[in-house]
């Protein structure tokens, strides 16, 4: 009986997603010196406004993702455009309610973080994404079961940046 509170617990604590701003240098170290997390900013810029986390760590043969949101002055956020842009992989534009309005290959899944449409700043809801890798590590036939994928989307609107990367 024992046992299986405490395997059942360990669960529930496993699976929880982390939001609280003061471990970001713990998650991140945690990736250690894995490319899933490089464009990450080592630290919030002190421009950085309504700053996001959301981190939830892979448990068994779950899935995990990484996200970090936070809204910053237009000179910053083209600083980071031009970097993101020079990196990518891919790159699209969003449109109303999170629509493609610029095509992936259709082997491409769309990156996993929900644009926030219940607040006022996200009412242009239009967001510029730069897919800096997206790799499939199922089998065959299945190829998208598994796999990563890490970037950047920007609102120029909201002046929101998102850092993502995800492992299914």
């Amino acid at each position: 009986m024992w046992l299986f509170f405490l395997g059942s617990a360990q669960v529930a604590v496993s699976t929880r997603a982390i939001t609280d701003l003061s471990r970001y240098q713990e998650i991140r170290e945690s990736y250690q010196d894995s490319p899933l997390i490089q464009h990450f900013p080592e630290t919030f810029p002190p421009a950085a406004t309504d700053i996001r986390l959301e981190y939830l760590p892979k448990f068994l043969q779950g899935g995990s993702h990484f996200i970090v949101s936070y809204i910053l002055p237009s000179e910053q956020i083209n600083e980071i455009r031009i970097q993101a842009d020079e990196i990518a992989k891919y790159k699209y534009r969003t449109g109303e309610s999170n629509q493609l309005t610029d095509e992936l290959p259709d082997d491409i899944p769309k990156p996993p973080f929900q644009i926030d449409t219940t607040t006022a700043e996200s009412s242009s809801q239009t967001y510029e994404v730069f897919i800096l890798d997206v790799q499939a590590a199922g089998g065959a036939g299945s190829e998208w079961n598994h796999g990563y994928s890490y970037g950047i989307a920007i609102d120029d609107v909201a002046r929101r940046v998102i850092y993502w990367h995800e492992y299914w």
